[in-house]
């Protein structure tokens, strides 16, 4: 050839991106095998010494041909593959995406359904409650003062000496007078402790029907106040049962200021955090078919069950920890899934449900 020789146009021929994928046969009379080696390592198919039988030439030109329609064929099918795939994995993102969104608009829905049946529930709990409290509440000051009044009455009587008649002396001791004047101011003051407590309860569950009326309105609200009104409705869970102790609850409240949110919303956060704890308590003292009640009573002696909660500013952030002493019993992270199951019905256990409507009410709701 002139110019060139066959071995640079083969290369030249492979740089290109127009022709690189044309089939190169050599054609020579050199018989060399390094001259064959280095002609296939630029490119060629295939190599014909001269002289040569044009039928054998036709054949492998028509095999290559084939052979390069062939591959030519298969990349184009791996091409259309990778797009396959990539359009595949496209499709995935978006139903994990539609997915996630379809559990947050149920999470929501159920939320907002609960929150409904709940603040017509204490709604009308506490209409039915603020009357007879009501009464008790205004009427047991009075109460306290006539009893003192009467007690103060009858020690006067007594200090005067007047000679009592047998029928007073006998009526006394059938009422067991003495044991009535040293049990009454108890007795008295035991129904104020539990008025104080209803009306504090008949209060704190008026947040659902005082607040969050208005959806898209904050009030600026005392946070230690929705805790301790969450552990007021969960007081009587944490007293002892049959399989374990009372559980403890220690508050270390810092000095924060009153934080706009949804007050009812929050407090339903708050709940359902202290009610897995709770939960979680529950579950594992359970008594295993194998264990014995003395080694359980042993285990309650050694580590009290205690919830802690405390709150704290950081940085411009009010900081709420809950935490409760289950490490010693849990063997395995039980609730730190991000991503919930969806194998229990109807939508997920109860478990991930309070988890997740509290975490979409700290997160979603207030920016926490």
């Amino acid at each position: 050839m002139p110019g060139i020789d066959g071995l640079e146009t083969c290369r030249r021929l492979k740089e290109n991106p127009a022709t690189c994928e044309v089939p190169v046969i050599f054609m020579t009379v050199l018989d060399d095998v390094d001259h064959k080696v280095h002609g296939l390592s630029l490119g060629a198919v295939d190599y014909i010494t001269k002289p040569f039988n044009e039928s054998e030439v036709l054949a492998r030109v028509l095999a290559h041909l084939k052979t390069h329609d062939l591959l030519h064929k298969i990349q184009e099918q791996n091409y259309q593959l990778k797009q396959e795939i990539v359009l595949r994995k496209k499709t995935e993102h978006k139903l994990r995406k539609l997915n996630r969104e379809l559990q947050r608009i149920q999470i929501e829905l159920l939320h907002k359904e609960r929150l409904s049946s709940i603040a017509e529930m204490v709604t009308g709990i506490a209409n039915e409650i603020n009357n007879p409290i009501g009464c008790i509440s205004g009427n047991i000051e009075f109460l306290q003062e006539y009893s003192k009044n009467i007690l103060r009455h009858l020690d006067l009587y007594q200090q005067q000496g007047v000679e009592e008649s047998a029928l007073i002396t006998q009526h006394a001791h059938d009422i067991e007078l003495n044991y009535i004047r040293q049990d009454l101011p108890t007795v008295i003051e035991s129904i104020q402790r539990s008025t104080n407590r209803i009306v504090a309860i008949s209060k704190f569950i008026k947040i659902f029907d005082r607040y969050d009326i208005q959806q898209n309105k904050k009030y600026e609200f005392d946070i230690h106040e929705l805790l301790d009104g969450a552990l007021l409705l969960l007081k009587h869970r944490l007293k002892p049962e049959t399989d374990r102790a009372a559980i403890e609850v220690t508050r270390t409240y810092g000095d924060l200021p009153r934080v706009p949110c949804f007050p009812g919303q929050l407090n339903q956060a708050f709940t359902d955090v202290l009610s897995i704890l709770i939960d979680a308590f529950d579950e594992r003292c359970k008594l295993s078919p194998d264990a014995s009640t003395n080694s359980l009573t042993h285990w309650q002696e050694q580590t009290p069950l205690q919830i802690q909660i405390r709150t704290t500013i950081e940085m411009s952030w009010v900081i709420i920890r809950i935490r409760g002493n289950t490490s010693a019993l849990l063997t395995e992270p039980q609730f730190a899934s991000p991503e919930p199951s969806a194998e229990s019905s109807p939508l997920f256990g109860n478990f991930d449900v309070e988890l997740l409507i509290a975490r979409q009410i700290v997160v979603d709701t207030h920016g926490g």
